[in-house]
């Protein structure tokens, strides 16, 4: 399990210079982000073909991570609970296929986030046009 990291280490985990500020101000008005884990993801790989055709569809398949079902589904539940005791309420939602939480929190309660065991990354919950 990670440890604690650095002041510094921490705050390159908010991935965008106002959450950045909004944390080392400490700033009282709750934000929506997205709190990205450190997940295992499977591997995509590209399966070679039994018979050698001209044309042959590509084939894929995904190797499974080498970490077990179970030791990301502890991950994922035990962050979902710090989560809870930090902010005093469940993360909004959980997105699977990115290993990310959707969070409101404020400032100072970020902070405390990122410095959990499996964040990986805090980005802001914006559109992008």
């Amino acid at each position: 399990m990670p440890g604690m990291d650095s002041p510094a280490a921490v705050l390159e985990k908010f991935r965008s210079e106002d959450l950045q500020n909004r944390v080392v101000a400490g700033d009282s008005q709750p934000l929506v982000v997205i709190v990205e884990l450190d997940l295992p993801h499977p591997k995509l790989e590209a399966v070679s073909p039994k018979t050698r055709t001209a044309f042959g569809t590509p084939k894929f398949r995904f190797d499974s991570p080498q970490e077990s079902t179970s030791e990301v589904n502890r991950r994922v539940a035990d962050t979902s609970m710090k989560i809870e005791e930090i902010t005093g309420k469940k993360p909004k939602k959980f997105l699977p296929t990115s290993g990310s939480f959707i969070v409101e929190a404020t400032g100072k309660q970020l902070q405390h986030i990122a410095n959990l065991p499996w964040i990986s990354a805090i980005w802001p919950n914006t559109r992008r046009y």
